[in-house]
């Protein structure tokens, strides 16, 4: 049985290691392994994620696919479906994470194991936490994962790890029209994280809380106009901005499964085996950058938090959304001697020659920029210094760049930069 915990911090830990999770929705789905591709194929083509959740609610010992998780080390999730007969052997399988209970429960989304739609709001929240209880009462040894778009604070009492997802990368013609576009879609993606799912801090929920971001092949109609697929850029800042924000795991949605997209077929990363493979990369990263996230946060700063210790000299503003917003987020994290800062740029502008200030730091550092990007300002591998707590970089528009800051681990040749250029 895999040991899964949730840390007084609110981080996760696995078998004893603090892990920040990062996984992908329908790896498998039982509808369409037999179409697309093999269910030991995908599972395969997605062993940078720690596990997948969504489609394996079904059917996991009848399909086999319990054999195939153990054997490729990919841990999965079960849902409401399957809680009162699952065996105690899949329960037990050092591949088991947890629960799922009902995702965006709302009268009439689920008349089977949902909430039918003669449930009154309370009668459906009443519902969605009897199935918690359940789960507890059958299994008390791994989390309850509940996913919704909005209020955080109320569906909190129904899971032990809680996640909302939005996907703000649109056409310019859906309920958006008017208020948005699509570079404006890091400002937009702040907006609706906190007036409709969090309205208050990460910090202050008593539950850990993750995001769920898109991955789509091919546009598809969510009925409010089409969300399109993310770029690798986009995907990028994207997940790194809500890593400043606070959250301490992330969730793709997802690989095959519904929705279907404007073509009929299924829209997830299945689709698009390049855009799939960015996804896969940016998960190897987040694994690399793994000992970094799960370092207690020394100051972090959002559109709806602001920090103090780290100042920008120039920053780009725009009005959207009845407010007016800058394009820098940063998060800090400190090891020893070492400090990690990461710094999202949310517009789609880049802007150059910006010196930094981080509070704090005394002499002359040096600086090395981590990841697996090998292009753009957000390379990997660049050199710089900081003298007094100050230096000078420039941005890329969308662009993230993580620094190591006073290391005694000098990079290796083929992996430093040593042009740094504004």
């Amino acid at each position: 049985m895999a040991i899964v915990t949730i840390n007084p911090d609110k981080t996760m830990s696995i078998d004893g290691k603090k892990t920040f999770p990062v996984y992908m929705y329908g790896v498998v789905n039982i509808g369409l392994d037999s179409v697309t591709e093999p269910a030991l194929t995908s599972v395969q083509k997605n062993k940078d994620f720690l596990m997948t959740t969504g489609q394996t609610w079904l059917d996991v010992q009848d399909a086999g696919y319990q054999q195939i998780f153990e054997n490729n080390r990919m841990m999965f999730t079960l849902g409401v479906r399957r809680a009162s007969g699952t065996p105690q052997s899949i329960i037990d399988s050092p591949m088991f994470f947890g629960w799922m209970n009902l995702d965006e429960p709302a009268p009439g989304v689920d008349e089977v194991y949902g909430c039918p739609s003669t449930f009154t709001e309370q009668e459906c929240f009443d519902h969605v936490l009897a199935v918690y209880n359940a789960f507890k009462s059958r299994d008390s040894n791994h989390p309850v994962m509940m996913n919704h778009w909005k209020d955080l604070q109320t569906w909190e009492a129904c899971g032990d790890i809680i996640s909302w997802d939005l996907y703000p990368f649109r056409d310019d013609e859906g309920w958006n029209k008017g208020y948005f576009t699509r570079i404006d879609s890091m400002y937009a993606y702040e907006h609706y994280s906190w007036n409709n799912a969090l309205k208050k801090v990460i910090s202050s929920f008593s539950k850990p809380i993750w995001a769920v971001l898109e991955g789509y092949s091919q546009p598809i109609w969510d009925g409010g106009g089409q969300v399109l697929p993310a770029t690798p850029q986009e995907i990028r800042a994207n997940t790194y901005l809500a890593i400043t924000m606070g959250v301490q795991g992330i969730g793709y949605f997802l690989y095959k499964g519904w929705p279907m997209g404007i073509d009929g077929k299924t829209a997830g990363l299945f689709g698009n085996q390049t855009l799939h493979a960015y996804y896969c990369q940016l998960a190897r990263e987040l694994k690399g950058l793994n000992d970094i996230l799960v370092l207690p946060t020394t100051d972090y700063s959002w559109e709806y938090r602001k920090g103090t210790k780290v100042s920008f000299s120039e920053t780009l503003t725009t009005t959207i959304l009845w407010r007016t917003r800058t394009n820098f987020n940063f998060i800090l994290k400190q090891s020893g001697s070492t400090t990690y800062l990461i710094i999202v740029n949310k517009s789609y502008t880049g802007i150059s020659n910006v010196t930094l200030s981080v509070s704090g730091l005394t002499g002359s550092l040096p600086i090395k920029t981590l990841g697996l990007e090998t292009i753009g300002s957000g390379r990997a591998g660049r050199v710089l210094s900081v003298n007094n707590g100050q230096f000078t970089d420039s941005f890329d528009g969308l662009a993230v760049h993580i620094y190591e800051i006073g290391s005694d681990i000098p990079c290796l040749p083929s992996q430093c930069d040593f042009t740094i250029t504004q």
